[in-house]
């Protein structure tokens, strides 16, 4: 979001409302008003009284509210804290986008987002006999949100499993649960795929058949090789740590289904007939941190017509952040985010080149002016000090740093990409 204000007034509903809609968005703009400065004030500028919010349609006084995007977002968010009842955890994204993006959660928000992602999982079909193996990079980022909802759902096993820097040993770790699906980060799968192929290929009585990607997308070559080389059915999953779970691919595979009857989602378009745009999230059941009109950052494509599955919630496929973000191992990094990182304790900013490459390995290179490679052990210390998911990337030898200097004509072209090159495959 940061960077990317929604300048058009073109928004249109993603999917038509559900029955109970009116009822569930009442008490959210009512408890908006009253505990939330954020929400007082977009209202008064739409001219929406607190008499309004009681008898006029909750829909129409939603669509007369700017979009919520930028700094009003972190101000809310740190209201919540302040006004939620009996927080009992909290949701943070990387704070390599710049600022962290943090959610209260309620012990209602934890009981209903358990039962919400337990119905997710068994769109895409998964049962009471599975077992399910949830892999991600380590302590910082493991999906115990999943596991618990599949401990809710019944199925037989449900484990979160940390990647350790050695794939092989990550596989042999994998394997000997012996799951019949796997949830996990694409970058975390491809960096050991040629592992897990070989492993399975040595047990014939594996009973593997499914996996859900989470958090970022997956790469066209290595969905077919989990089909045509697994034999696997493959799942995307579709959250963000503001609003918890959004939706997943049921087993038509024919996009991702957004639940209206969770949020209430409208896209803005920069022309009428569009059926792209940026994704407006109103929350109708969270309470930590409740949400009107959030502008979530991410772009999306709406597919038309019925899905075969006859679920009648709206599809999409998610196209990419407006950010300018990109995901390293399931950690979200942005241009500005490592700019500022590495000049923390500069005096002053200037230019900065960031490359991702996996030549042998996930790297991240630097590029800073020549001028300060005698602050090089400063930079380091800035890059991994207020950053804990890269610190622990770069600590596990999950990712290389390297560091590297160059004079001003470098950057007369740098300066213009301002965004984080990715020279990774695909």
């Amino acid at each position: 979001m940061e960077g990317h204000a929604i300048t058009n007034t073109l928004v249109k509903k993603l999917g038509e409302p559900f029955a109970g809609t009116r009822a569930a968005l009442r008490p959210v703009l009512i408890r908006g008003h009253s505990q939330f400065s954020v929400y007082r004030e977009s209202m008064a500028k739409a001219g929406i009284s607190a008499e309004d919010l009681q008898t006029c349609d909750p829909l129409g006084l939603l669509e007369a509210l700017a979009p919520l995007e930028g700094d009003a977002f972190y101000r809310l968010a740190d209201e919540a804290f302040a006004t939620a009842d009996e927080v009992v955890d909290l949701e943070a994204s990387s704070g390599t986008t710049g600022h962290r993006k943090r959610r209260a959660i309620t012990y209602r928000d934890e009981f209903l987002e358990s039962k919400f992602l337990a119905r997710l999982f068994r769109v895409c079909g998964l049962g009471d006999n599975d077992r399910v193996a949830c892999l991600d990079t380590g302590p910082l980022t493991l999906m115990v949100s999943f596991t618990r909802a599949l401990e809710e759902m019944g199925v037989a096993e449900a484990y979160a499993l940390s990647a350790g820097p050695d794939p092989a040993a990550t596989i042999d770790d994998l394997l000997a649960l012996d799951p019949t699906v796997i949830v996990t980060v694409p970058s975390v799968l491809e960096r050991c795929l040629d592992i897990l192929v070989r492993g399975l290929a040595g047990r014939p009585n594996a009973k593997l058949r499914s996996l859900v990607y989470v958090g970022e997308p997956l790469r066209g070559a290595t969905h077919a090789r989990l089909i045509d080389e697994l034999g696997l059915e493959v799942f995307a999953y579709y959250g963000a740590s503001e609003t918890s779970a959004l939706g997943i691919e049921c087993q038509a595979h024919d996009g991702i289904h957004l639940f209206m009857d969770q949020n209430f989602l409208e896209i803005s378009t920069e022309k009428p007939n569009d059926t792209h745009g940026n994704l407006l999230v109103t929350t109708l059941h969270q309470e930590g941190l409740p949400l009107l009109r959030y502008a979530l950052g991410d772009l999306v494509k709406l597919r038309p017509g019925p899905c075969a599955c006859g679920l009648p919630d709206p599809r999409v496929d998610v196209i990419g952040r407006t950010d300018g973000s990109v995901s390293l191992l399931g950690v979200k990094v942005s241009y500005d985010g490592i700019r500022r990182a590495a000049y923390r304790e500069m005096s002053a900013q200037g230019p900065i080149d960031v490359v991702l490459s996996d030549d042998g390995g996930d790297k991240m290179t630097i590029v800073l002016p020549d001028y300060m490679a005698a602050d090089e052990p400063i930079i380091r210390r800035s890059l991994t000090g207020k950053e804990p998911e890269l610190a622990y990337l770069f600590a596990g030898k999950f990712v290389e740093l390297e560091l590297a200097f160059a004079d001003d004509s470098h950057f007369k072209d740098a300066r213009k990409k301002k965004r984080v090159v990715d020279l990774r495959k695909g």
